[in-house]
């Protein structure tokens, strides 16, 4: 269920050409701005900031979904089974504190006294949401690890770093943020990424070329070479939690449902539900990061109701916020998604040698990218997907 943008984004059609070459300007001096933003990092005329623990960059070009959620969760699992301490830090995309918020639901933990005045701890999920977001609550609710939110990311690894003494800092969707400085980027590519163009006629932060800078370039092509993401649907649960009862996906099928989904790329997620043999009989969606309200929820159940689904299927990401609208219900579950990255090892192992301090020397980390009539992407004839 695309939008319009997505449309021209990824259209092959007259109108989503005609779109695109109406945007091109706009994309050449989003280009020029990227670009010289990141020659300035690359010369020294912006510094990067160090962190007290090495910092582990996941992010991608794509304004989009390419799966950077998951992969931090994939991370930080794997980590905490090899004995580490990470903290996550992100953004906090929708939340509305004025401050670091420390996502922590270890309630017989307590913030060190400096840090008290400073920093925002909530106290339940629903503060959680409303200070932090949807992504960070999801991410500590399903690994148990604390996360810092707070659109300074340095700020956030400070914090991080104050309150925890972690062994690491894992960035949600940092590549961009080249303030910070990282011992390893890892970049998400995209099936859909590769021919893009950039802001506001594609979808691209930055130009394919900028993955030069990058140490780690993980793709969800199937036939794509190592590293490369696969993902999968694991089974139902009525909680977004780490330790909450995982139903088998076979007892959807067959079974009349609702899907419901404010995420980047819903039509993927539908694709994958369809594949557990269920019948979709209703397909719900909102912008990314919908902060679902009871209206919200009376309409989705009355057409759930109405079209005789047996149950409503959702993300983890979206269970977080219907909670608190949903309440306990048997027809409301989410289907969790799992990671298969294959390569996995060596990049857990790259991780675990990061220096203590700041990781390898990172010199390329704002490596300035050719000159844009070097890239192939600005031509309207690759820009179609």
């Amino acid at each position: 269920m695309s939008t319009g943008i997505e449309r021209i984004w990824y259209g092959s059609g007259p109108a989503a050409i005609a779109g695109r070459i109406l945007l091109a300007p706009a994309s050449w001096v989003f280009g020029l701005i990227a670009l010289a933003r990141a020659g300035m990092y690359a010369r020294g005329l912006l510094r990067s900031e160090p962190a007290d623990a090495p910092v582990v960059s996941v992010g991608n070009l794509n304004v989009g979904g390419t799966g950077k959620t998951p992969m931090v969760v994939w991370l930080v699992e794997r980590l905490l089974n090899a004995g580490f301490r990470p903290v996550v830090v992100c953004r906090g995309y929708g939340g509305k504190a004025g401050r670091p918020v420390v996502v922590d639901f270890d309630y017989s933990w307590s913030l060190p006294q400096d840090l008290s005045h400073r920093v925002f701890r909530p106290r339940s999920y629903s503060e959680g949401l409303e200070a932090a977001g949807d992504e960070a609550v999801l991410v500590a609710r399903r690994t148990g690890c604390p996360v810092v939110a707070f659109a300074d990311r340095a700020e956030a690894c400070r914090t991080a770093c104050d309150a925890y003494e972690p062994d690491c800092l894992i960035l949600d969707d940092g590549f961009q943020h080249l303030r910070l400085r990282r011992g390893l980027d890892i970049v998400l590519l995209g099936e859909r990424d590769q021919g893009a163009r950039l802001l506001p006629a594609g979808p691209l932060r930055e130009r394919m070329s900028a993955l030069a800078r990058a140490d780690i370039v993980i793709r969800t092509a199937p036939d794509a070479p190592l590293p490369r993401v696969r993902r999968s649907l694991t089974g139902l649960v009525a909680r977004p939690d780490a330790d909450a009862r995982i139903a088998p996906l076979a007892s959807l099928a067959g079974k009349r449902i609702a899907v419901l989904a404010a995420i980047a790329n819903p039509d993927g997620f539908f694709a994958m539900v369809a594949e557990t043999g269920a019948e979709i009989v209703v397909k719900r969606t909102f912008a990314d990061h919908h902060p679902y309200d009871d209206d919200d929820w009376d309409d989705v159940l009355h057409e759930a109701r109405a079209a005789g689904a047996e149950m409503i299927v959702t993300t983890e990401k979206d269970l977080v916020k219907l909670e608190r609208v949903a309440g306990r219900t048997d027809l409301l579950r989410a289907v969790r998604l799992s990671l298969d990255v294959e390569g996995g090892d060596e990049i857990i192992a790259r991780i675990t040698s990061l220096d203590a301090r700041h990781g390898p020397t990172h010199d390329r980390a704002a490596a300035p990218a050719p000159a844009p009539e070097a890239e192939s992407e600005n031509k309207d004839q690759g820009a179609a997907t």
